[in-house]
């Protein structure tokens, strides 16, 4: 006889809900990935933007100019703020996927090793009947000699 786990089904099921849960972790890594990068790049822009500015006053610059910075400027920070807005809820996101991902790795591993356990004592059974079959089959043979 072979050993057959009975929770097999079930840790089946497990198992496919923790590869899920990784391409959902995944999928939300990537996501805070794009929204972190965008805002790096907004805010890199804000920068670059700010220095520009700081330059052309030292030389000098129409007021036309300054107000037409001060607006774009004044649109990219509200883009800023949406962004990071986008990025912290991106990140939420993330980190209760990776909860989430956690919780069903343990679930799993808990059917392994309860699979594992179950297949030892298994294995600790058979080993059990062999040797008391063994132990029969030696004494009828050294009852059939002291007969025979």
């Amino acid at each position: 006889m072979t050993f057959s786990f009975s929770l097999q089904q079930v840790m089946d099921v497990k198992k496919h809900d923790q590869i899920q849960a990784k391409k959902q972790v995944d999928l939300a890594r990537a996501s805070f990935e794009r929204t972190a990068t965008s805002l790096y790049e907004r805010l890199k822009e804000k920068e670059t933007l700010e220095k520009s500015v700081h330059s052309n006053q030292a030389v000098g610059m129409k007021v036309s100019e300054c107000v037409q910075m001060s607006l774009y400027l004044s649109q990219l920070e509200k883009a800023i703020m949406k962004i990071k807005e986008e990025t912290d809820q991106a990140r939420v996101e993330m980190q209760r996927q990776e909860e989430r991902y956690q919780f069903t790795a343990r679930s799993h591993k808990q059917f392994e090793r309860l699979k594992e356990r179950q297949a030892q004592q298994y294995e600790q059974d058979e080993r059990k009947r062999e040797q008391q079959q063994m132990d029969e089959i030696s004494v009828n043979q050294f009852n059939r000699a002291l007969i025979g």
